[in-house]
């Protein structure tokens, strides 16, 4: 099984739609990706890699079970429209990576 299907399935487990991942450590381990920013959003259906313009060739060479999507302004501003997408309701995330602030826009 591979990290992203033990992931999964603990997804599944805490009864979450998605998890979203940021931890540059996190990000490598499960994506495969060493670059310095991006974003993992994870579901039992869909892994996407996020990540600006410095990134994409990068992230698609190192990534390959991930879609990789080229996204230009902050987190903020695109996330909850791309989640809505997908019916997205309960969100998971790295408690020690997003601020209070960037948590409460995003609620």
């Amino acid at each position: 099984m591979s990290r992203l299907q033990k992931l999964r399935h603990s997804i599944a487990q805490k009864g979450l739609d998605v998890l979203v991942v940021s931890q540059p450590e996190n990000r490598r381990y499960l994506s495969g990706f060493t670059g310095s920013a991006g974003w993992l959003i994870i579901s039992d259906r869909i892994a996407y890699l996020a990540i600006d313009f410095r990134y994409v060739e990068q992230a698609k060479k190192e990534s390959s079970e991930f879609d990789v999507i080229h996204v230009k302004d902050d987190i903020v501003s695109w996330l909850p429209k791309f989640l809505s997408d997908f019916g997205i309701q309960k969100i998971g995330f790295e408690a020690d990576q997003v601020s209070f602030a960037t948590y409460e826009k995003l609620s």
